[in-house]
């Protein structure tokens, strides 16, 4: 996004907060349950038909007053995926309520909402794993903290002495907490005003727990980018802080010496085109395979420019799963395509996710990605991991 459009959705953020009413004399009396109103947690109070009840009473205060919508004959109310006791993590696209949204369920009234807690780990966890009790999901939407080692990075703007963020692109944290990118997200940006986001799942909601926000001391392009072409598209992010290992948070293997093209891998990240109300983390199995030269012809095919090459260090990923219309249009650069080993349990980064040919299509165009192989190496002489 360049400085004009920056500008004029930081325009936009400054009015609709200038326009926010406040709460109404009858309102501020009043509690929570006696407005008609449960006390949840801002992540579990958004999407079509919720509405916040300003100035009650009786909430904790990490929580807010929402009123939400019924559904199933007012058995139920939807909530957001992931905040229904009954859901267990294995909501099944085809299974949803229409009731509710693509990004919602419909949650018994006896169902209280529940998040994972977060806790620190008292001892540095190994790379590529997360939290005991934290499964996989069965949907395209990952469920929260599935992968602690993908972050989310803003750009931090300034209208009218007042501060607003701008999602960017994506990112994976590293052993010694340096964050890969893609060149072509932080190649004009300054690092004072970069800050990168750990622990998140849905990049719409204010406040979700478990977080942490990390200051950028230093951009590290690779010598050879060239935005034309996009070759050498990677880049470090050298952090001004420390990130702490916690529930939410954890760092990713770099790759093993030689790719098994039979372990399971995903790419993982957010829709660069999000609603107003939610932007979870995403994931879309994938295959790594074929050969440059076959994934070169595929993209000729569909890019405006017949003549489009390749660079070397290019892979592409095909989906493995049916792509259906809950699939988005368009994802962020920047975040993982990791894998998980066979050998070990645990992932591993295997590419640098770039963009997608898919326009909105559903047909089962390759995603194309940086072959972390190509550079782990150099990942390895300007950061130490190993």
């Amino acid at each position: 996004m360049n400085c004009v459009g920056q500008f004029a959705l930081a325009l936009l953020l400054l009015a609709a907060r200038c326009g926010a009413s406040a709460p109404s004399a009858d309102q501020t009396n009043a509690t929570c349950a006696s407005s008609n109103g449960t006390c949840r947690s801002s992540a579990c109070c958004h999407g079509e038909g919720h509405r916040i009840i300003a100035g009650t009473k009786g909430c904790k205060p990490d929580e807010i007053c929402c009123s939400l919508k019924p559904c199933r004959k007012k058995a139920g109310s939807c909530v957001p995926l992931g905040c229904c006791t009954k859901e267990k993590d294995t909501i099944v696209i085809l299974d949803r309520n229409s009731e509710c949204g693509s990004f919602a369920i419909c949650c018994p009234y006896e169902a209280a909402a529940a998040e994972p807690k977060c806790t620190n780990n008292k001892v540095t966890p190994a790379c590529g794993s997360r939290k005991t009790g934290i499964v996989e999901s069965t949907d395209i939407r990952a469920n929260r903290w599935e992968f602690p080692w993908s972050v989310a990075i803003f750009n931090v703007t300034s209208v009218f002495d007042r501060e607003f963020i701008i999602f960017l692109c994506g990112g994976s944290l590293l052993p010694d907490g340096t964050i890969v990118t893609t060149a072509e997200c932080v190649v004009e940006q300054e690092a004072s005003l970069l800050r990168v986001h750990l622990g998140r799942w849905d990049l719409v909601a204010d406040d979700e727990q478990c977080t942490q926000v990390l200051t950028v001391a230093r951009i590290v392009l690779h010598e050879g980018y060239n935005g034309v072409s996009k070759g050498n598209n990677i880049a470090l992010l050298l952090p001004g802080d420390i990130p702490q290992r916690t529930s939410s948070v954890n760092h990713i293997c770099l790759p093993p010496t030689e790719p098994n093209e039979t372990d399971r891998c995903y790419i993982i990240g957010w829709d660069s085109e999000s609603s107003r109300s939610v932007n979870y983390m995403l994931k879309f199995k994938v295959r790594a395979t074929g050969t440059l030269n076959d994934c070169r012809k595929l993209v000729q095919k569909n890019h405006p420019s017949s003549r489009y090459v390749l660079s070397p260090e290019h892979g592409c990923a095909s989906v493995v799963d049916t792509m259906d219309k809950h699939y988005p249009c368009a994802r962020v650069t920047g975040s993982g395509l990791v894998c998980h080993s066979a050998t070990t349990g645990r992932y591993y980064l295997r590419g640098i996710a770039l963009y997608a040919l898919r326009n909105c299509t559903l047909s089962t165009i390759n995603d194309l990605f940086v072959d972390v192989y190509a550079y782990s190496e150099w990942i390895r002489n300007k950061t130490g991991n190993q």
